[in-house]
């Protein structure tokens, strides 16, 4: 991917996890949030892992069954990056492109983050950054737009998709 996509694509995620700040977030949300990601997954016919936090606490947790262990890896790699940015995974990824930057310049073991789409933060009104929802199974644009699209939908928060800008 270029600087210039990679930009675009920022902006883009910028906007969601602007939009996307909830009034709160509790189990019930978590299990609802994930039940329609493995939901919108399985009519699509794709398989997918799914993690959701809080904290230390997970939430939910799905795998469907064709899942291999590089995919709970990915997932893994994505949720770490995400509570080290608290931020996107995907955004971090962008950012490395735009500056030519590697985990490795920032001292952490690449081998254990992935800046790349699938893990998207849950950010509350009051408290700030407080979790996360992680997908793993398809492009990586689609793991992350399956996350955000989640949020959207659950708590009737309109945003942007990136999807449009890998057709």
């Amino acid at each position: 991917m270029d600087k210039q996509h990679a930009t675009q694509l920022l902006g883009i995620i910028a906007q969601q996890e602007a939009d996307l700040v909830v009034p709160s977030f509790t189990a019930a949300d978590a299990y609802a949030i994930g039940t329609r990601i493995r939901e919108k997954a399985s009519a699509a016919g794709r398989n997918v892992v799914i993690s959701i936090s809080k904290g230390d606490d997970l939430l939910f947790f799905h795998a469907m069954d064709s899942i291999k262990p590089i995919n709970r890896n990915w997932l893994q790699r994505k949720i770490r990056t995400s509570r080290m940015y608290c931020c996107s995974s995907f955004a971090v990824g962008l950012r490395q492109i735009c500056s030519g930057s590697s985990f490795a310049d920032s001292g952490l073991d690449p081998l254990q983050y992935a800046g790349v789409g699938g893990c998207f933060p849950v950010v509350t009104a009051a408290c700030g950054f407080v979790g996360t929802i992680a997908v793993s199974g398809m492009e990586q644009q689609e793991d992350h737009q399956a996350a955000v699209d989640a949020i959207s939908d659950y708590f009737a928060i309109p945003t942007v998709s990136v999807l449009p800008c890998f057709n």
